[in-house]
């Protein structure tokens, strides 16, 4: 097996938004001393062998045990500076942060994916004691919900436990489920990471009540257009840059059963994963209106204001009841990102009604993140 073999599962990976919703995920090779993983923000489906970078094991593996600041931006951005430091000469491509979970997991190929049917558990109350049951044991938990350095550290650690509880032997592959993450899955093979991803999905599905249902639903039209309108001139009023917003609805028959009431659409109202973080906002506000445009429009202003404040930009989803989310941005592509993380939430929530309902990602992490994304801006 070769970078080629791993180059068409990251393709078929990348097409597929039930393993990596707009392409997002991770694939590596180990040689000897060199990791090769795809290079940071590039897409799956778009992966080719030119696209990976090289970085030196033996550097990568020192972040993870290293000393770091406790403060955890600081943590971070030391642990990414020292990441860019082990790409080999000659090297330009920015590496992933999730390459020191690829690092830890040790064996020749890994992918790490984002499917939701998996993140039903990653993401659930119960997601731990549901693991464990389902697997028997035989699939790492990773606590942290993080893809940096503590996750990374987490991960050893489960590793070496397991390592222990088998008497010094590695096993022959790893499956391990990183909470409100994502699935990492490594072997020595890329025929044996197919072998295990589909063991793992067979596992899951068998234990899920229900599909998510994202097919059409009725709505009033008229009022979802007005809406728009409301919410795309009020974005430019509190924007005042001169950018012009985009504003659509997205809705199908489950998303509708979600936005019945604030109460229904709380396992959507904050993010469930550390990449919906970026693309759905800190919060996704729900608002109820009638058909008072007039008042509608000052309600939603309002909000937009309130959400301004907190995050210093406008809010790229907004919930209404009894219609479904509206979908905000400067061009179609940052739509497009928002409408697939909302998507992705909405199957995760679902799936996650068999294992004690959909657990937010905790609120450090998504400070974190925002944090980290300001900070890159």
């Amino acid at each position: 097996m070769s970078l080629h073999d791993l180059v068409e599962l990251a393709r078929r990976y990348g097409v597929n938004p039930q393993w990596a919703p707009d392409g997002r995920g991770s694939v590596s090779l180990k040689e000897k001393n060199t990791l090769r993983i795809i290079s940071d923000g590039v897409s799956l489906a778009d992966c080719t062998e030119e696209l990976f970078v090289a970085l030196d094991r033996r550097k990568v593996a020192a972040i993870v045990r290293g000393e770091l600041p406790e403060e955890p931006l600081a943590r971070e951005r030391e642990a990414w500076s020292l990441l860019l430091e082990a790409r080999r000469a000659g090297q330009q491509q920015v590496p992933p942060a999730e390459a020191l979970l690829h690092e830890a997991a040790r064996y020749a190929f890994a992918a790490y994916t984002h499917p939701p049917l998996v993140n039903g558990i990653c993401c659930a109350v119960e997601g731990e004691a549901a693991a464990a049951r389902l697997f028997d044991g035989a699939v790492t938990w990773v606590p942290q919900a993080s893809i940096g350095v503590e996750a990374a550290r987490a991960l050893a650690r489960g590793i070496a436990g397991r390592r222990s509880d088998s008497g010094g032997e590695d096993e022959p592959v790893l499956a391990a489920l990183v909470r409100n993450n994502g699935l990492l899955i490594a072997a020595d093979s890329v025929e044996q990471l197919r072998k295990v991803e589909r063991w793992v999905i067979e596992t899951v599905r068998g234990a899920v009540g229900r599909l998510p249902d994202l097919g059409p639903v009725a709505y009033d039209v008229q009022a979802a257009e007005l809406i728009a309108l409301q919410i795309s001139r009020r974005a430019e009023q509190w924007d005042r840059s001169g950018v012009r917003y985009r504003t659509a609805l997205l809705t199908n028959r489950e998303l509708a059963r979600f936005v019945r009431s604030a109460g229904a659409f709380t396992p959507l109202a904050e993010p469930l994963c550390i990449h919906h973080v970026v693309p759905l906002g800190h919060r996704i506000p729900f608002l109820s209106l009638n058909d008072d445009m007039i008042a509608a429009g000052r309600a939603i202003a309002e909000e937009i204001e309130r959400y301004g404040e907190e995050a210093g930009w406008v809010p790229p989803a907004l919930a209404v009841a009894g219609l479904g989310v509206f979908v905000t941005g400067r061009n179609r592509r940052e739509m497009d990102v928002t409408a697939a993380m909302l998507l992705d939430a909405i199957q995760i929530a679902v799936y996650a009604q068999d294992f004690g309902g959909a657990a937010a990602l905790p609120q450090e992490q998504i400070d974190l993140c925002l944090r980290w994304a300001g900070s890159e801006n």
